[in-house]
């Protein structure tokens, strides 16, 4: 009879925590670990149509949430990366309604998903240059996509932590071969996925 897993929590406890003064490192997957956020060419990203809008999206949510800072932030071509930190309790939504971490999250995966969405059988006006014309966008078009169901988040805890988790962000792009969420990286996928589940 084959294991079943019950997906881990990846919030925490205490709710409170969520409208606190607080950075956070969050990660967000594709569905599928499909790669239509960007390619990587050298150690560079060449985003996607898809993946400027998922880019435009994330950036447009200090517009959206008063109280928060949007720091780095990478996008990958399967996932996206980024700090986020609340500068005071609560953040808000332009309505004046109190909003939390996963709250913001939802709205931008929302966001970027209606977004991508409604320029599907468009094509941008930016052409890429011969160099950049590799693997994922070669017709310049928007991908469609889902987002995984849920999102990985981490509470940087001091500045060594955050130091750390802003070089990993950084130098994401040139340990695209060994990342975990790289399709060829499949154990190593599985043996993350396991560990996050109970």
């Amino acid at each position: 009879m084959p294991v079943k897993f019950r997906r881990k929590k990846n919030r925490l406890p205490i709710p409170e925590i969520y409208r606190s003064n607080h950075s956070y490192f969050v990660t967000v997957c594709v569905k599928g670990r499909a790669c239509c956020l960007s390619d990587i060419y050298k150690g560079r990203i060449n985003p996607s149509p898809t993946g400027e809008i998922v880019e435009h999206s994330w950036i447009s949510m200090v517009d959206l949430v008063r109280g928060i800072s949007i720091e780095e932030f990478v996008i990958m071509p399967n996932h996206f990366h980024g700090i986020i930190t609340f500068l005071h309790e609560p953040a808000l939504r332009s309505n004046g309604k109190k909003i939390n971490l996963s709250e913001i999250i939802r709205m931008f995966k929302a966001r970027s998903k209606r977004l991508n969405d409604k320029n599907l059988n468009s094509t941008p006006k930016k052409q890429p240059n011969v160099e950049e014309r590799f693997i994922v966008h070669e017709k310049q078009l928007y991908t469609p996509f889902q987002w995984q169901k849920s999102f990985y988040d981490h509470v940087i805890r001091n500045e060594q932590d955050y130091a750390r988790i802003q070089s990993y962000i950084i130098n994401n792009p040139v340990r695209w071969e060994m990342d975990m969420f790289h399709p060829k990286n499949e154990e190593k996928y599985q043996k993350w996925a396991i560990a996050n589940k109970s």
